[in-house]
């Protein structure tokens, strides 16, 4: 596997753990910063997500036109009793393209 030989894998986090076991010791950073990051991360994610959901509602309740296309297609395939699932999201149209 590319990257991973070292054990940290190859994203941010890798990052981060290549920091703070770096052989130069003025060059590390310490658990209390990597965590600090990990959490900054998680937040500024978590943030972002419900920002867009936020606006997602908005934009749906000015335009009800499509909040009710959105319901019809939702309940085209999940019906009225199933509860949707990230398996039937991924069957959900994509947007057409309007040019």
């Amino acid at each position: 596997m590319t990257g991973e030989a070292d054990g940290f894998g190859s994203d941010y986090l890798e990052i981060l753990l290549k920091a703070h076991h770096d052989a130069h010791e003025k060059q590390r950073i310490s658990v209390d910063d990597l965590v600090d990051e990990c959490k900054t991360f998680y937040f500024a994610g978590q943030e972002t997500t419900n920002s867009l959901l936020a606006w997602t509602v908005f934009l749906l309740a000015l335009h009800t036109y499509w909040q009710g296309e959105a319901r019809k297609e939702v309940l085209e395939l999940f019906g009225k009793d199933e509860t949707p699932n990230s398996d039937g999201l991924n069957k959900l149209k994509p947007e057409e393209d309007q040019s």
